[in-house]
């Protein structure tokens, strides 16, 4: 019985190691990207928030970024990580 409790403990672990695993991998590329884009483009002031569209294995991931520039402006961007914008429009609130 304490073999088949051990197999389970070690199972439960595994799967815990390998979600924190993903969840950091995801964050640290989301922060790239950010860091990216603002690097590229001078005029935004601020990341308020960051996305990312698509699923697993898909091979060009798209990002979504909402995105303080010209002021207190906020804009709706969209990159592919490489910090050049693709396409932007204006959020009116």
């Amino acid at each position: 019985m304490s073999r088949i409790w051990k197999g389970v403990g070690i199972s439960i672990s595994i799967m815990v190691i390998a979600y924190f695993s993903v969840t950091l991998f995801v964050q640290s590329k989301l922060q790239t990207v950010k860091a990216e884009v603002l690097e590229e483009n001078p005029e935004i002031t601020s990341v308020e928030s960051i996305n990312r569209l698509g699923h697993w294995g898909e091979f060009f991931t798209e990002y979504v970024l909402v995105v303080n520039k010209e002021g207190d402006k906020q804009y709706r961007v969209w990159t592919f990580g490489d910090g050049e914008i693709k396409d932007e429009i204006e959020i009116n609130d």
